[in-house]
């Protein structure tokens, strides 16, 4: 959880205007708070997402624990929230992404792995480099082989996301309206 939350929370902290080191030094405390027992066992009997649960507890926690200069309250708006979204969605792909490598990894696959992960991309640029370095494709044969061997990267690499919004959604039902909002959020 830490892992694929840390740089959100941090982010969200940061936009802020919160120098680097405060901004990290904030970050590690709220991690340390929340990860208490209480908040703990509160998140598990909430109703809703673990990212938005994680995201009113940072609020929470920024309202009592970090007050503003003049002692008035904090005013994080929608930048900060769309920053800590985007943040979280990255996080997940990468998640999913460094699974995936490790996958590839283990069946000694890693320079199949290195010249197919370009076709995860929705980047035509991507696909093009992807077909200029891979002499498989100067032959029909090898232009199937690739296509084949990209579409199961791909449909792998779907699962490795879900898998990892599996992972932290409090209530399985919560599954589709998160995958729905990663999707949106890199819609943006």
């Amino acid at each position: 959880m830490c892992r694929t939350y840390r740089y959100a929370v941090y982010a969200y902290v940061h936009q802020e205007a919160v120098d680097v080191t405060e901004a990290e030094r904030v970050t590690q405390k709220f991690f340390a708070w929340f990860l208490e027992e209480r908040n703990l066992a509160r998140l598990a009997h909430a109703n809703g997402k673990f990212r938005s649960c994680l995201l009113a507890a940072l609020r929470d926690y920024l309202a009592i624990e970090w007050p503003r200069g003049n002692g008035s309250e904090t005013a994080f708006g929608s930048d900060s929230e769309c920053i800590y979204d985007q943040i979280w969605a990255l996080a997940v792909r990468h998640e999913a992404l460094a699974r995936l490598r490790e996958e590839y990894v283990a069946a000694g696959k890693v320079h199949q792995f290195d010249q197919l992960k370009a076709f995860l991309s929705n980047d035509r640029t991507d696909w093009v480099a992807a077909h200029g370095v891979s002499p498989l494709l100067r032959n029909p044969g090898g232009a199937i082989a690739v296509a084949v061997a990209a579409d199961r990267l791909r449909l792998r690499y779907g699962e490795l996301v879900r898998a990892q919004i599996a992972r932290i959604v409090i209530s399985p039902a919560d599954l589709e309206a998160e995958m729905q909002h990663l999707f949106e959020v890199f819609q943006r």
